[in-house]
């Protein structure tokens, strides 16, 4: 079959297979956006430091999970998926499950583990609550007047972390309460909650000193990150309302959370703690 120049005057979409990821790109919106895959994410678009399984989600906390990551889309395309494949013969999942992963970069995504492929549902970051080193402007989407052509950023794939102190090392989510708990490289341990709506919050800070009974020991490792001062602005989604510093900043090792009495639990190598996220006081070090 021999195809006419003509049939090819008029794209709409065009697909690029990265060696990480595939990218589709709207040709007839302003801007080109990009197409979200319904499959084939790039689950290790930043390192991957830490997982977390949660299985039998309730609807409740399952919709308001989605709808807090459709808000995160509004910078990809609305055309329909133009890629047509085979016909999935699984049956429905007879549950929601999510899996949560902890990245190198300080983000947490959740993924839509029911069926036999992987969906990003939402993408929580926490770089927000630190002061980084790195320059929060993309320099690529800054065009200059003589530059052609102009370049930007598509796809998820960026392996690279602006402080490996950020990145996620442990996750512990109750499905019942949608309280959250995160816990870093540096010893950080945030505990969040979910909100509907977007806000500007002050997070209370406490620390856990494991070595105030240890009389000359001189830690050697990484400073612990620093804060930004005054209220900062969240998306809706999951927003932190209270960070516990461990001191020395080692890395956290186990993390547990107990909704109902009110109770974060973590450790490193140097220690235990016990916090009360509700009347903000460690009970226990």
């Amino acid at each position: 079959m021999i195809l006419s120049p003509t049939e090819f005057d008029d794209p709409s979409t065009m697909v690029v297979l990265a060696e990480e990821e595939l990218v589709v790109i709207d040709l007839k919106s302003p801007g080109w956006p990009s197409i979200q895959p319904p499959y084939l994410a790039s689950l290790h678009c930043s390192a991957i430091t830490c997982s977390h399984h949660v299985s039998n989600i309730p609807l409740k906390l399952w919709e308001r999970i989605i709808t807090a990551g459709s808000k995160q889309n509004v910078q990809f395309s609305n055309m329909p998926w133009p890629i047509n494949g085979g016909i999935s013969k699984a049956p429905d999942p007879p549950q929601r499950d999510l899996l949560l992963t902890g990245h190198e970069d300080g983000t947490v995504r959740f993924w839509n583990a029911s069926g036999v492929c992987l969906s990003l549902l939402y993408k929580l970051s926490t770089v927000k609550v630190f002061l980084t080193d790195a320059d929060l402007n993309d320099n690529m989407n800054q065009l200059g007047e003589d530059e052609w052509p102009p370049l930007r950023k598509v796809g998820s794939f960026d392996p690279y972390s602006d402080d490996p102190r950020l990145g996620i090392q442990k996750i512990f989510l109750c499905k019942y309460s949608g309280y959250l708990a995160v816990a870093g490289t540096a010893g950080q341990v945030l505990v969040m909650e979910l909100n509907d709506e977007e806000a500007e919050q002050g997070i209370d800070h406490a620390e856990a000193d494991f070595l105030q009974d240890q009389e000359g020991y001189k830690w050697k490792g990484h400073e612990r990150l620093k804060t930004k001062d005054g209220p900062v602005q969240f998306e809706p989604g999951f927003q932190p309302f209270v960070l516990v510093q461990c001191q020395p900043p080692a890395v956290v090792t186990s993390l547990a959370l107990h909704s109902e009495w009110k109770l974060v639990a973590f450790g490193t190598s140097h220690g235990f703690g016990l916090f009360d996220h509700q009347q903000k006081r460690l009970v226990f070090v």
